[in-house]
């Protein structure tokens, strides 16, 4: 079934890497970015979701497509519930799996273009004074500069300053792209009051 499946993949155009036993593939260190791993629940060794289990203890993230002829669903079930993005029972036809493939690698993708741009905004949060916080949460509540400036005890000017150095440092130039960002980054709720 492994030389099958890698010959298929391979008139795909997919590049693969045939390990014979989950310890095999838990020995390598260096996981693939753009990767999928196609599993059988049964295997010799590891099970499927044994290996699963220890990816997940490992923090490996790696999208996960299983397989089985006779899995029952309890197994189905924890496959799914662990994360696994498709469980294809046997007999399966090659576009379900290729499709299967492709998906769970865009999504990955996706995925980790969205952490990488969730961890830019909390750096760029990070650099902000707790002064900057605080004119921001109030600025994306309707607040005012004046109404800021009264609330937090400092002048218009100083709003005004602090305003320019959020712009300067979040990389916005409107109140309207400020409120966008301050919805997607995680502020603290304590620094508000």
């Amino acid at each position: 079934m492994r030389e099958v499946i890698t010959l298929m993949l391979k008139r795909e155009n997919l590049v693969c890497q045939v390990f014979t036993s989950a310890t095999a593939f838990l020995a390598l260190d260096n996981h693939q970015p753009n990767a999928c791993l196609v599993l059988d629940n049964h295997m010799p060794g590891l099970s499927g979701l044994q290996l699963q289990a220890e990816l997940a203890r490992r923090e490996v993230r790696i999208p996960i497509v299983f397989m089985s002829g006779d899995s029952r669903a309890a197994d189905i079930v924890t496959a799914v519930k662990g994360g696994a993005y498709q469980f294809l029972q046997k007999p399966f036809r090659r576009v379900q799996l290729i499709g299967s493939i492709e998906e769970a690698i865009n999504e990955q993708k996706d995925l980790d273009d969205s952490l990488i741009k969730q961890a830019q905004r909390e750096q760029k949060l990070a650099s902000l004074t707790p002064r900057e916080i605080q004119l921001l949460a109030l600025l994306c509540l309707g607040h005012s500069n004046k109404s800021v400036s009264k609330e937090l005890g400092i002048s218009n000017s100083t709003v005004e300053f602090h305003r320019a150095n959020l712009n300067s440092k979040l990389g916005t130039k409107t109140l309207a792209e400020l409120i966008l960002l301050y919805r997607d980054i995680r502020i603290p709720k304590d620094t508000t009051s």
